[in-house]
């Protein structure tokens, strides 16, 4: 059975074909976990084969992301050949015109892997923002392979905590040529509505729950109400105090410093969902 791509994932590997055939810098698709990145990756890696005559490497950095990889490829492309290259898979193949590898196993084997028109990351916010890391050294030496190689990017998290966007003029990756949001996803039905767990209040404390309803009640507009010990009081404490006292009696803290922070006790919790 032919695996077809979604409006979505199509539309992204558009985007792609275009960034490639109008700008010679380096793109990056951004899409939510769960949206099928390995299918957009895939159709990319058989179309530059059997159409374009190219050779691809498709590079991650976990054995499960590699199997993954190369199933989806030959899953929509069946006669198409694909080589995996990872040692914690025990295969090192090296002649294939689409190749899956582990950084790992090839950030220094370059040579032994030959020339390749495209190469592909998977979860590409891994990429180093400086000039150190595997991939860094990895694609340095294809460069001198191959001076005119292309790299795309797939990721859902185009930022990283140290050094903000992935994508930037001096970077491996310069610009985000597609990208579909989370709410997006989740309002035309491909990904499921976010719901949050219930807490429950035992002895004074806000515990996660785990039984859904088990210590409260529902309110107007969805909410649940957490009793505590005073039914009496129905004062709001917003979520981000909760928080702060559950992490200051975490670390020991105490009851009157949590009631100098704002939090008191013995009043109702009002957690939205």
């Amino acid at each position: 059975m032919k695996t077809e791509l979604r409006p979505y994932q199509q539309e992204a590997v558009d985007a792609v074909y275009e960034h490639l055939r109008t700008k010679d810098t380096n793109p990056c698709v951004v899409l939510p976990t769960g949206t099928g990145k390995s299918l957009v990756l895939a159709k990319i890696a058989s179309d530059a084969v059997t159409l374009w005559g190219g050779r691809v490497l498709i590079l991650a950095h976990v054995k499960e992301l590699l199997e993954q990889n190369a199933d989806k490829v030959r899953r929509l492309c069946p006669e198409l050949k694909v080589g995996v290259y990872s040692a914690g898979l025990n295969s090192r193949d090296t002649r294939e015109s689409v190749i899956v590898a582990g950084i790992q196993s090839v950030y220094n084997k370059a040579c032994d892997l030959g020339r390749f028109d495209l190469v592909i990351v998977d979860e590409c916010h891994l990429l180093a923002p400086d000039d150190e890391g595997m991939y860094r050294t990895f694609l340095k030496d294809m460069k001198v392979i191959n001076p005119d190689v292309r790299l795309i990017g797939l990721t859902a998290t185009p930022f990283r905590l140290k050094g903000g966007a992935i994508c930037k003029p001096e970077n491996l990756l310069n610009e985000v040529c597609y990208e579909a949001g989370l709410k997006e996803m989740i309002a035309q039905g491909y990904l499921s509505p976010l719901v949050s767990r219930a807490g429950h209040a035992e002895g004074g404390r806000i515990r996660p729950g785990r039984t859904g309803l088990r210590d409260g009640r529902r309110a107007a507009g969805g909410r649940l109400l957490l009793r505590d010990r005073h039914p009496d009081k129905g004062e709001e404490v917003r979520p981000h105090l909760l928080h702060l006292r559950r992490t200051l009696q975490t670390r020991g803290r105490g009851h009157h410093e949590a009631q100098r922070q704002g939090v008191r006790r013995g009043h109702w919790r009002d957690i939205r969902r």
